[in-house]
């Protein structure tokens, strides 16, 4: 009855799970450590407001630069916008709206400028009208967190 081939299998089964599971558990409790690290490290910098031109102008990596709290002046060009598809807000389906802002120095930066709910977009004949959804024209201060993409990365112009 004991230490039969099925017996020897199926405990042997249970051992590994086992094992398999505390594995996992320690994995998840030092990805917890790691995330709070992150999260003190971001509220850190999102405190004190810098201007663009500022972070920029230091020789800091982009690893310190992320998440700095920004201020630029400029314009946003509207013809220059794309929707970010497949998003969700509160259980609504949607859209990221990232739109070229340029600044009074010149640079270009892509702005998140929010989320657009899926219904106002079909709604809408052209997607390229969702500026009107989030209105904001001529000069303008925006301020926000700073994130770095990659800078080999161009944006086509098809």
């Amino acid at each position: 009855m004991f230490f039969t081939p099925r017996w020897l299998a199926s405990h042997l089964f249970v051992i590994v799970l086992v094992t398999a599971f505390i594995i996992a558990g320690w994995w998840q409790i030092q990805r917890l450590g790691q995330r709070q690290d992150v999260n003190v490290r971001v509220t850190e910098r999102l405190g004190e407001v810098v201007t663009l031109d500022d972070v920029l102008a230091t020789s800091a990596s982009g690893d310190e630069l992320e998440f700095r709290r920004v201020q630029v002046a400029g314009r946003y060009d509207t013809d220059r916008e794309v929707l970010i598809a497949n998003r969700s807000r509160e259980g609504v389906s949607g859209f990221w709206l990232w739109t070229v802002f340029e600044t009074e120095g010149g640079e270009e930066i892509i702005v998140n400028r929010g989320f657009v709910d899926r219904a106002n977009i079909v709604a809408l004949p052209d997607p390229s009208i969702a500026a009107r959804i989030v209105p904001e024209a001529g000069e303008l201060i925006i301020e926000g967190p700073l994130r770095l993409g990659d800078l080999n990365a161009r944006v086509s112009e098809d």
